[in-house]
């Protein structure tokens, strides 16, 4: 086997044979042109003329010449691949900024010198592409990030990772539109959520309750393209008892009831159909068993005196008042009964104003207040008075249940569960999307004490104690594969692969930061010295220029 020293020996001999060969066939093209007869001699001196500049030109390629040069190298700007030329130009335009690499030539640079890195100073990096070995090689450096998207590319976004059913998933993010369009949220065929936005930077933020259970998949459409897949686990609701106590049966009562059985809550209905004369009817409950201690009671204002809501209340459990006619009386025994705030105020003299299709409303508005909370879109509230009050102004939402409009009752009455239903245990807060190899935060609330390490991905990871909360604990997580990993016993997250441009930003971002919190003392120089030489595509096109003259040369009369 030939050592690296014969390896170079035989390497240097054949580019002298190279060589060689080509200074053998330049001399034996001059001697053919100097004994031709047939050409005039002022034909003969250009057409030498042409071919001796042809084969230096080739000569040179092969030679491939350097000089040497200097940089201001003091801040300097590094473009990653795709990204557009104008963006570059406007980067370092606004930074004023003089050297500008891209990152081959910046890998170049410092093959031709192993000091290169060492003596820049401030590194600009523009774009997404950059490969974590180049990053590496800058670690020493203070780097700057400059993000570049292209229009009608997202440039963030976010979303639950784990949420139960029920829940309200939101779905926010940045894009840049070269045009006003719609985004949506679609399951399957069916929109859950969409928004209009205007052309240009836009924010967005969908939001939807959650209505399946297990590994869910949805998708982000800008228009009729796909923008983002929305992937996330819906664990299994922490189901609350819902009493009914009613004056009169009604079919929005009944529809509601029949709603939340199939939900799966426990459901108690107690109406008075007669003197002394009740009718119950439990679902998902057997009709020997008596509902005890129920996490909400639903009734109408006539019944805040009851003592059923009064010892809700006192238990930290919740009321909804519905079914309203008399707005001013409602809100009159709300607050002398069950030691509410609410203020109201009229929005119009007719007797239902709309809120939607096949749904109206009282003409009132819920004034804000700082112990409540209101359902986006809707004349409903609830507020905090040990335990939870909701007020709905709503007319009956039954109708939309008759037309098929199943997705916004589900998200009306979703909204409303959400507000009165307690603080669940068992937490778990992730935000999505998860990377590959990116570190990802998690947060467990009231998790139990004994709960010392998260198992997850077939690994685990330790749990640290929030400063803020005792109830809650935090840790981190790089997952090191792509797809559906396990977490804890039964759940799962999905982790996003890197190969987009959305991953590559996050890997750049938290390399960065990394860097940044090294505090590394830098070590600048104004200029450096570097080879330079002719880029390969400027070598081609002096090559094709010359062979171009000496085809056409002789095909011209003069």
């Amino acid at each position: 086997m030939m050592s690296q020293g014969q390896i170079f020996a035989a390497i240097a001999l054949f580019d002298e044979l190279i060589y060689a060969a080509m200074l053998g066939l330049i001399t034996l093209q001059i001697l053919v042109f100097i004994r031709t007869k047939s050409l005039p001699s002022h034909r003969l001196w250009i057409r030498l003329g042409l071919n001796v500049l042809l084969w230096l030109a080739i000569v040179l390629f092969v030679i491939q010449p350097q000089w040497q040069g200097r940089d201001n190298t003091n801040r300097v700007l590094l473009v990653s691949k795709n990204t557009p030329s104008v963006a570059a130009q406007a980067a370092k335009d606004s930074l004023t900024i003089t050297e500008v690499f891209s990152i081959e030539d910046f890998t170049q640079r410092m093959t031709q010198n192993p000091h290169f890195v060492q003596n820049i100073g401030e590194v600009f990096l523009l774009g997404q592409d950059f490969n974590p070995l180049l990053l590496a090689q800058l670690s020493q450096k203070k780097i700057q990030w400059l993000p570049s998207f292209k229009t009608n590319e997202l440039q963030d976004i976010a979303w639950k990772a784990i949420l139960r059913k029920g829940e309200f998933q939101e779905v926010s993010g940045k894009i840049e539109l070269e045009e006003s369009i719609v985004l949506k949220l679609k399951y399957a065929n069916q929109v859950l959520d969409s928004v209009l936005l205007p052309k240009g930077l836009q924010t967005f933020h969908l939001r939807f309750p959650v209505f399946t259970i297990d590994r869910t998949a949805m998708t982000l459409e800008l228009g009729d393209e796909l923008l983002q897949k929305v992937t996330f686990y819906a664990r299994k609701p922490v189901l609350s008892s819902v009493y009914f106590i009613l004056e009169n049966p009604d079919f929005e009562s009944k529809t509601l009831a029949e709603w939340l059985g199939k939900n799966g809550y426990t459901v108690e209905m107690r109406t008075t159909i007669a003197q002394n004369t009740q009718s119950k009817v439990r679902i998902n409950l057997p009709n020997s068993q008596q509902m005890s201690n129920p996490s909400i009671v639903v009734t109408d204002p006539a019944n805040a005196n009851h003592p059923t809501l009064k010892k809700t209340l006192t238990e930290g459990k919740s009321v909804l008042l519905y079914n309203i006619t008399n707005v001013d009386q409602a809100i009159k025994n709300s607050n002398s009964a069950l030691g509410t705030k609410w203020r109201i105020k009229k929005t119009s003299n007719q007797e239902s104003i709309s809120v939607g299709s096949n749904l109206t409303a009282l003409p009132y508005q819920i004034e804000r207040s700082n112990n409540q909370k209101e359902v986006d879109g809707y004349p409903v509230a609830v507020q905090k008075v040990g335990g939870r009050v909701g007020i709905s102004l709503l007319n009956e939402t039954f109708p939309l249940k008759l037309s098929d409009d199943t997705l916004t009752y589900h998200k009306i009455w979703s909204s409303i569960l959400y507000l009165l239903n307690p603080p669940a245990e068992n937490n778990i807060d992730i935000e999505a999307p998860l990377w590959k190899d990116a570190k990802s935060a998690i947060t467990l609330n009231n998790f139990p004490q004994s709960t010392q390490a998260l198992i997850l991905a077939n690994d685990s990871t330790p749990l640290r104690p929030s400063a803020l909360n005792e109830s809650t604990t935090t840790s981190s997580y790089r997952f090191r594969k792509a797809g559906w990993q396990p977490f804890q016993d039964s759940l799962e997250v999905y982790v996003e692969d890197e190969s987009t441009a959305l991953a590559k930003a996050r890997q750049i971002q938290e390399i960065t930061q990394v860097y940044e919190a090294k505090n590394t003392i830098q070590q600048n120089t104004s200029t450096q010295a570097f080879a330079q030489s002719l880029p390969d595509w400027a070598w081609g096109v002096l090559v094709l220029v010359c062979f171009t003259t000496v085809w056409v040369e002789p095909k011209l009369k003069f």
